[in-house]
């Protein structure tokens, strides 16, 4: 029972592993911050926890971290994108061993939608909000 167990917990796959050559993206909504803030609540790390793995393996890979929010004021969704970006490049910096000059953090703020629109609905902007990684070197 246990060599089962044991076994199926290897064979899960890293999502990152898609990640593969220059210019690849990743696009993920796994990651969640305080509400208007650049806090990364804890139920965010099992997921940064597997970059940093990645990261250990594909020790040359270089990766902007992208952070797009939903409409708020230009400015402001810019600033808090930006700072959103930052607090995940500082997790894996100082809670992974990253060496941050492998890391670059992009706030985009609302400027890139999925979904355009005045009157969206919540399910829309959630949509809007994510988190883009692409590898910029190898």
């Amino acid at each position: 029972m246990w060599s089962v167990f044991i076994l199926c917990l290897t064979m899960q796959s890293n999502p990152f592993t898609q990640l593969q050559k220059v210019n690849d993206t990743m696009t993920t909504r796994n990651i969640y911050f305080a509400y208007n803030k650049a806090v990364i609540l804890p139920e965010s790390f099992p997921h940064l926890d597997s970059l940093v793995d990645y990261l250990h393996q594909k020790e040359n890979m270089k990766m902007e971290v992208g952070v797009h929010i939903d409409r708020v004021h230009p400015k402001y969704s810019v600033r808090l994108s930006s700072k959103r970006a930052e607090a995940i490049v500082d997790y894996l910096t100082q809670k992974g061993g990253i060496d941050k000059s492998r890391l670059a953090a992009k706030g985009y703020g609302d400027v890139q939608p999925i979904i355009v629109g005045e009157n969206l609905t919540a399910a829309q902007r959630h949509l809007n909000r994510r988190v883009v990684y692409k590898v910029l070197d190898m």
